[in-house]
């Protein structure tokens, strides 16, 4: 769900750039 969506994207935004992590989520968020 989206909390844990945002939770990811938090953990994923120490480690990958934003550039990469946005791209990221729009991929996980299409996917369901």
């Amino acid at each position: 769900g989206m909390p844990g969506a945002v939770a990811t994207a938090g953990i994923c935004s120490a480690v990958l750039p934003l550039p990469e992590v946005a791209p990221w989520i729009m991929k996980l968020a299409t996917r369901r």
